[in-house]
């Protein structure tokens, strides 16, 4: 196995990465705030247009978790944030999600941030 992969947002962009992952050899968890998400993708059925259900069958099969858990990116080796970022007043990137999901892969792993730079 290539290691072990979190993807936080299991939407139209985070779930065909984990399926890419799955399908090289990568254990991967998804990570997403959305309970009826995490339960759909737990039950075998794809709410994205790009992934069938038999997709996120195959996916489950290779080992495949999905959560709400924040703890599941705990021993992560990479951690990918694939949340939305629509378009703000002044068509600048609304940023908010990324700013809330990067603290579910820094904090539990003890790593300190500084605006632009990260320290292990």
């Amino acid at each position: 196995m290539a290691g072990r992969l979190v993807v936080l947002g299991l939407g139209y962009v985070g779930l065909p990465l984990a399926q890419a992952a799955a399908r090289a050899g990568w254990r991967v968890d998804g990570f997403d705030v959305s309970n009826r998400v995490v339960q759909s993708l737990s039950a075998g059925a794809s709410h994205v247009d790009d992934l069938s259900d038999a997709d996120v069958a195959e996916m489950l099969e290779l080992g495949f978790r999905a959560s709400t858990d924040p703890g599941v990116v705990a021993d992560a080796d990479v951690a990918v944030i694939c949340v939305p970022t629509p378009l703000g007043d002044g068509g600048a990137p609304d940023l908010d999600a990324i700013a809330a999901a990067a603290p579910l892969f820094f904090d539990t792993r003890g790593v300190s941030q500084a605006p632009g730079v990260v320290r292990l």
